[in-house]
């Protein structure tokens, strides 16, 4: 949404679309694990965009990538 405002969407399928435990449990422990982490690291990120030490810097575009 913005710098300090943000929504995470995740989606987890099954076949047939038919509620599903295991992918359930996968669920839950991604959240737990993977996310959890990412967002305290956007968080760590965003704050220290916002101390008076960060500097913005030039972009380099390499024009050899397409």
């Amino acid at each position: 949404m913005d710098a300090d405002h943000v929504v995470v969407w995740r989606g987890w399928y099954s076949i047939g679309g038919e509620d599903n435990e295991t992918v359930r449990r996968m669920a839950l422990q991604d959240r737990a694990t993977t996310v959890e982490e990412d967002i305290h690291l956007v968080e760590s990120v965003q704050r220290g965009l916002k101390s008076r030490g960060y500097v913005p810097g030039p972009l380099v575009i390499d024009p050899n990538v397409a």
